[in-house]
């Protein structure tokens, strides 16, 4: 063959393979986007995507181990834990993408991750001088967080980096959104680092099991033992002086409502890890993981919803790149403390289920969010059994609510003009104050210590 010839064949492939580039970029484009072209994941989950390769695209940018260190000087005692999260705004973050804020809020700089409360609670625990968050991506790299807001009551909290992480886009399914869209019998998976760091970001799916939301509970021990005439307490079974006769006595550590019954395994590490829809939008965080041997083999895992997630985010945002001062309203900043029924039932159970007499050992009190009441004073709330929200006391914190005495029920309320929303437990009460902003109204019904019906209208 000629030399010339072989010059020919060659233009021709390199002809070729130029139009094939060419119409494969222009002619023929690709469906998913490279995740350097958008910072929010669900951008880049195309029609042929299945919830594996959704999982991947997740696992690889914004899901994460988080690991927390405490330390105690007093004792010189060094406590360490792992959880998990996922990014859930980032640089290119906006509100209005995410079609749930009233506030024009974008975010510039760092990541804010997800998580349960429960996995980085120690940060606000006074035993504990030194707490540190420290964050470990898909490329195991390490990064130091910041603790920016939390809610036991939710068991659902926002931690911060300076690293840019791609993010994903929350979706109310459960608490405010249309019977059609609510979760039900479907298939959902989860992404987590269980036990261990070598178990990085694991992939577990499974099914919603039904479309009745659990009320679940968590429970602390206290080991009680007699030193000469008094009885006095440690919580760790190790710090109970030798060769002593002791009490385990089990207290009420939350109450957990709107509980996601799942089908996906998790275990201790799993807690904060996203829990996503088949479309690849996080509804909830995998939470809860009964003991098989206290449910006859039938492992029972549940998850908490990201609602107040949503009705935060924006706020925290702000408030951490803009300095503003947004608020965040709670049962307990309005300066209320109080229970429902749930509680009451779950707290009640506590006491009367111990396997002695707890007024041996002195203890004569009912237990709830980290006090004490009296089972002579507080009888009738630990009673309750209806709908509503029962008020225990009332700080007045707020002007205008110093009606809200002990015995009082409130049983709907709404915000400005918005539909009257009626409150069938905590949660709803919850739900309600997320959504208020300063200089809102705040209406709210209810039924006073001697039956009556009455109203309250304050502005916050």
């Amino acid at each position: 063959m000629k030399k010339h010839s072989w010059i020919q064949i060659v233009l021709t492939l390199v002809v070729v393979l130029a139009f094939s580039f060419i119409a494969t970029q222009f002619l023929f484009p690709q469906k998913t986007k490279t995740y350097s072209q958008t910072s929010c994941l669900n951008d880049s989950i195309t029609e042929d995507m299945d919830i594996f390769d959704i999982a991947k695209l997740y696992r690889d940018n914004a899901c994460v181990a988080i690991r927390v260190h405490a330390y105690n000087n007093e004792s010189k005692s060094y406590y360490s834990s792992q959880g998990s999260g996922v990014c859930i705004a980032s640089n290119g973050y906006t509100s209005q993408s995410m079609g749930y804020s009233a506030l024009d809020v974008k975010a510039t700089q760092g990541s804010y991750i997800a998580t349960n409360y429960h996995v980085i609670n120690w940060i606000e625990d006074e035993d504990y001088s030194k707490v540190e968050i420290t964050v470990i991506t898909e490329d195991e790299n390490e990064y130091k967080a910041e603790y920016l807001w939390g809610s036991s009551q939710f068991d659902v909290a926002i931690i911060y980096i300076e690293e840019n992480l791609n993010y994903v886009r929350m979706e109310d399914r459960l608490i405010d959104c249309n019977e059609e869209n609510r979760l039900d019998i479907e298939q959902i998976f989860t992404i987590g680092s269980p036990l261990s760091l070598q178990n990085l970001n694991d992939f577990t799916e499974g099914y919603v099991r039904n479309n009745n939301y659990m009320v679940e509970y968590t429970a602390g021990v206290e080991y009680y033992y007699q030193n000469m005439r008094n009885w006095e307490s440690v919580s760790i079974e190790d710090a109970l002086p030798n060769l002593v006769d002791y009490y385990e006595i089990y207290y009420l550590s939350n109450v957990y409502e709107d509980v996601i019954s799942m089908s996906v395994e998790i275990s201790p590490g799993n807690s904060g890890g996203g829990v996503f829809d088949s479309s690849g939008s996080l509804v909830a965080l995998a939470t809860l993981s009964t003991d098989v041997s206290q449910t006859n083999g039938n492992q029972i895992n549940g998850a908490v919803a990201v609602y107040p997630l949503m009705k935060v985010l924006d706020k925290i945002i702000s408030n951490n790149e803009y300095n503003t001062n947004y608020k965040i309203y709670t049962i307990s900043s309005i300066g209320m403390t109080g229970l429902d029924s749930n509680e009451a039932e779950i707290s009640k159970y506590f006491y009367e289920e111990q396997e002695i007499d707890l007024n041996r050992v002195g203890i004569n009190s009912y237990y709830l969010n980290g006090s004490l009441y009296s089972i002579t004073e507080y009888s009738d709330a630990f009673s309750f059994e209806d709908s509503g929200y029962y008020i225990i006391s009332q700080t007045n914190v707020i002007d205008g609510f110093d009606n809200l005495i002990k015995g009082c029920i409130i049983n709907s309320g709404k915000i400005n003009d918005e539909k009257l929303q009626t409150i069938n437990d905590r949660n709803d009460l919850s739900y309600l104050l997320f959504n208020l902003n300063e200089g809102d109204s705040l209406l709210l019904n209810y039924v006073d210590e001697e039956g009556k019906s009455q109203q309250i209208l304050v502005v916050v």
